[in-house]
């Protein structure tokens, strides 16, 4: 039976303490405003918020969900809160677990957001400021996003049964979000597929269950993962099933940290039957795999379309049964991959894996692989090149692995075009160069002539200096507990790290508080914050380290 809210003089009930709270449930079918007043909110049971309906929710306020409790938006949801008084939206429970009501749903009726010709949101549905824990009972995450798009912002989404945030065909704008600890993905993308152009950007994505960013499948769009931070999740860092189509799409990931992600295959980022690809300025690191891709995976798809891997770190990844970067391109369509300007370090494949793994197929498929820096990496070779075309050129390669480039190209097909790279001045580049000379069955490694001097490499990435190298460092030099918070924070650290500095900031960024440590053990008065999430920041001449508390 449907039950109707009586918006404009909802009962407030009392508690035996004489706290306030409103009840809430079945269809609301008049604007709202659930204020601090009336607050905490309490959804008894599912409650619809009819098409042409708006509810507000003001800043500060707290919203608890009973078991197996769903909130659906036919209309228009306005949640707005600010950086000092974040909207709670939790579980009834006075013990609350991950699963304990369902979700909030988006349909295809709510009313989308609208932006200004800068991006700037303007109107309409909006999860601002919000902190949105413990649902996903219903395995369609926290926040469901059904052929919908509300403006989702400076949410902080964590322990769900399922996904963080759950889209089907949606279309969202989501930034500045820190979505972790939830038992799916973070940001789930369904087989219904991205069927709009997707943004996700400036987000910490932490310590999921089930990867990152999971796009199950994409059409024919553009999807832009731009200067996330994602870290430390289960079943990889980024991956993108992409369907084909007219060869229209665009995947772009870009200025993102992508690091200490564990996956079978494809650790850090993974894209099978992709579309246009432009992977470039990231930091990819300490990523596990115990298959092929630690660092990366892709496949190809069935299309003509254009790749570029430019301007990465990608350093300090490990492949326990496969290759670190394993690019695989057996297609029909003629195909262009640029490598340029990465700087690849420290990579760990087996002994019988490669750094690279290249195929391509008996289609024209250009790999222009040029200006990058890859030494110091374990396993195999550097190279592993099966069904080559393309260029190898003014690269820096020193001090891999047992081949610098083993070449698998047939006899009497392409010769591997390797010349003018600087080899740090190796005596025997034969004997790091597996070819026609060591295989009359294989094609000739054309490496004369070499450089003189090292090439050189432009990434976009700003370095972190350690030593002689330019290599960004994930070394842990500080710990901060209690975490959750209430009253004093302490911050430890080494010795090396006394006299460094230490920054508490917002969700959005905001500096709170910022002292000096000259002790090894600091304590941080929090008294004042509200509840919430917060970054405490370890600054010194030698590097960045950020770490996330929870306030009571």
């Amino acid at each position: 039976m449907k039950k109707t809210i009586l918006f404009l003089s909802l009962i407030i009930l009392f508690g035996f303490r004489g706290f306030p709270q409103t009840h809430i449930s079945g269809n609301i079918s008049g604007n709202a405003t659930w204020n601090t007043t009336g607050a905490p909110y309490i959804i008894d049971g599912n409650t619809l918020i009819q098409t042409g309906v708006k509810v507000t929710i003001e800043a500060g306020v707290t919203v608890k969900f009973s078991g197996n409790t769903t909130l659906l938006i036919n209309g228009e949801l306005d949640a707005l809160g600010d950086s000092l008084n974040h909207i709670l939206i939790t579980s009834n429970s006075a013990n609350p677990n991950a699963g304990d009501w369902n979700n909030i749903h988006f349909s295809s009726t709510s009313v989308p957001a609208s932006y200004d010709p800068s991006g700037n949101y303007t109107s309409g549905s909006i999860m601002k400021f919000c902190d949105i824990l413990y649902g996903g009972q219903s395995n369609l995450g926290i926040l469901e996003i059904d052929n919908a798009a509300p403006h989702i912002a400076n949410d902080s989404i964590m322990y769900s049964s399922s996904a963080g945030i759950y889209l089907k065909k949606g279309y969202s704008k989501i930034e500045n979000c820190y979505v972790s600890e939830n038992s799916g993905a973070g940001i789930y993308s369904s087989h219904d597929g991205v069927y709009n152009d997707l943004h996700i950007s400036d987000n910490s994505i932490f310590d999921n269950g089930e990867g990152g960013i999971y796009v199950d499948e994409m059409w024919q769009n553009k999807i832009y993962i731009t200067s996330n931070k994602i870290s430390g999740n289960l079943g990889g860092g980024i991956y993108i099933n992409a369907s084909g189509g007219s060869g229209s799409g665009t995947i772009h990931i870009v200025k993102n940290t992508i690091d200490n992600n564990t996956a079978d295959q494809g650790a850090g980022i993974s894209i099978s039957s992709g579309f246009n690809i432009d992977i470039s300025c990231n930091i990819i690191e300490q990523n596990t795999s115990s298959n092929a891709g630690s660092a990366m995976y892709i496949a190809s798809g069935n299309n003509q379309y254009t790749n570029a891997i430019t301007g990465n770190y990608i350093i300090n990844n490990t492949s326990s049964f496969g290759d670190v970067i394993y690019l695989y391109f057996i297609t029909y369509y003629n195909i262009s991959m640029d490598i340029k300007n990465n700087m690849i370090y420290n990579n760990i494949a087996p002994p019988l894996k490669s750094v690279f793994y290249i195929a391509g197929s008996s289609y024209p498929i250009l790999f222009n692989i040029s200006n990058n820096t890859i030494k110091w990496n374990t396993g195999f070779s550097a190279f592993n090149l099966v069904k080559f075309r393309g260029s190898i050129h003014q690269n820096n390669i020193s001090n891999n692995t047992t081949y610098e480039i083993y070449n698998q190209n047939s006899s009497g097909t392409a010769d591997i075009d390797a010349t003018g790279n600087y080899w740090y001045g190796s005596p025997d580049i034969d004997a790091k160069v597996y070819d026609f000379f060591d295989n009359g069955n294989i094609s000739v490694v054309n490496y004369q002539p070499v450089l003189t001097d090292s090439a050189i490499v432009t990434s976009c990435i700003p370095p972190v200096i350690t030593g002689a190298e330019t290599i960004p460092s994930k070394n842990t030099c500080f710990q901060v507990y209690p975490v959750p918070v209430r009253d004093v924070l302490i911050v430890e650290t080494l010795p090396e790290y006394i006299g460094s500095k230490v920054i508490l900031c917002n969700l959005t960024g905001q500096e709170l508080i910022r002292l000096q440590l000259r002790e090894l053990k600091t304590g941080i008065d929090t008294r004042t914050l509200p509840k919430g999430i917060y970054f405490v920041k370890l600054v010194n001449d030698r590097k960045i380290e950020v770490k996330k508390i929870i306030k009571e």
